[in-house]
Formats: structure tokens, sequence, C-alpha cells
């Protein structure tokens, strides 16, 4: 039980880590890739949170923030780049 806690910790402050470097160099090329690299810690968030035992309402929480939050967030900052690219 407490692995799937640990777990869901890292991929949290890995997925705020990628989401601070994405916010600071969104224009560039390693905001580019950190949009890319936070999927992967979201995908283990949402994993770790499905495993782990707490009250049903914050697990709610915690899959919404991570569905509709980071996701529409990072692909925000996705298609800003993609159409940067093409001015």
């Amino acid at each position: 039980m407490d692995g799937y806690k640990t777990g869901l910790v890292g991929s949290m402050i890995l997925s705020i880590l990628c989401l601070l470097g994405i916010l600071i160099d969104y224009r560039g090329y390693v905001g580019f890739i950190l949009s890319f690299v936070i999927i992967i810690p979201g995908f283990l968030g949402i994993y770790f949170t499905t495993k782990t035992t707490m009250k049903k309402y914050l697990e709610w929480t915690l899959l919404v923030v991570n569905y509709l939050f980071a996701t529409t967030l990072s692909g925000w900052y996705f298609i800003q780049f993609i159409l940067h690219l093409y001015k």
C-alpha cells in the first residue's frame, strides 16, 4: 500500500517539475520535449491513484485534476508550440 502512495507522490512531483519547465521555456525546444515527457508521470499518477486506498472523493479529485488540468494545459502548450513553428 505504501509503495503506491510513494509512487503517487513521486509522479506528482515529476509532473510539477515538468510543468514548471514547460512554463519557463514553453517556446523553446526544452519545453517541447517536456510536453511529451509529462505524459509518463501523468499516466503513472493515474495508475497509482487507482491502486491506492483512500476516500472516494479524494481519489476522484486526483483523477479529475490529472485528466482535465494537466492534460489540457500540456495540450495547450503543445498546440501553441506547433502554431509558433508555422508562423
